[in-house]
């Protein structure tokens, strides 16, 4: 059997042991800090601080809109945007979650670089919360009743640029109502072509596209996504695009140049 030896202290005599304990402890810190010191020295290793998660990535969360749904539930979009170089990745937890309710709510892992806007959204009780709070990246945004309304269209960059042809992007918003949605499109921001007419349904954001054709080459367009559900209609922000330029032809008569060229799209936005 093996005993336990107990030190025991008596009540004058803790001070002194408290002191000679934390000089004992302190011999020790004193030789560890000496020790890796001189493998500092020996190996030139040096030591780097952790930087905090919101000084080293440019990822900064905002309140896009708000959506009255019905009675005290209120709809809260949020957006981001990546200011840095490259994509980051910010899994669910201490630095990316919304309260009130679970800490996922369909908020992204992973940031792209540029903004976006509503890419994801959060509904409460107004009757039990004032709003939503999204923390990301050691930021936090608030959305409540008070923040900006949302639009029923989202006007996004134009894709496929050709000579002549062009799609026309945005979003729209049905929020359970049909929306009816169309883009207005032309050389000055005063438009003056419409695309045909065409209707959303759901209750989740969606894209919408119209393919554009018998653009003028080398030319500057304007465009807005105009959207509405009978009582509401809202336009989007205005974007613009350069069609393609004609391929520049050398070395070769007009009449010789039969040939089709290969055109590469230039993308905006």
């Amino acid at each position: 059997m093996f005993g336990i030896k107990t030190l025991r202290v008596l009540p004058g005599d803790r001070a002194g042991a408290g002191v000679r304990a934390g000089r004992r402890c302190g011999r020790r810190w004193h030789q560890l800090l000496v020790a890796c010191s001189l493998f500092v020295a020996a190996t030139g290793a040096g030591f780097i601080a952790a930087e905090p998660v919101g000084a080293a990535i440019p990822v900064t969360p905002f309140v896009d809109c708000v959506v009255h749904e019905s009675a005290n539930i209120w709809s809260v979009y949020f957006g981001y945007s990546n200011t840095g170089t490259q994509s980051y990745d910010i899994p669910v937890g201490a630095d990316n979650n919304v309260d009130p309710g679970t800490p996922f709510q369909g908020q992204p892992e992973t940031f792209n670089r540029g903004t976006y806007v509503r890419v994801f959204r959060s509904q409460f009780d107004f009757g039990l919360f004032n709003g939503v709070i999204w923390t990301l990246n050691g930021q936090s945004v608030f959305g409540s009743p008070t923040s900006t309304p949302c639009q029923n269209g989202v006007t996004a960059p134009a894709s496929a640029l050709a000579l002549s042809s062009a799609t026309l992007n945005g979003s729209v918003d049905p929020a359970g109502d049909p929306t009816t949605w169309h883009f207005e499109y032309g050389t000055t921001p005063g438009y003056g072509q419409t695309t045909p007419s065409q209707t959303a349904t759901g209750t989740q954001l969606q894209l919408v596209q119209a393919p554009l054709s018998g653009l003028l080459p080398s030319t500057l367009y304007h465009f807005a996504l105009v959207a509405g559900n009978g009582t509401t209609s809202s336009t989007g922000a205005d974007q613009s695009f350069t069609t393609a330029a004609p391929a520049a032809v050398t070395g070769a008569s007009p009449a010789a140049s039969t040939g089709a060229s290969t055109l590469t799209p230039r993308f905006t936005g």
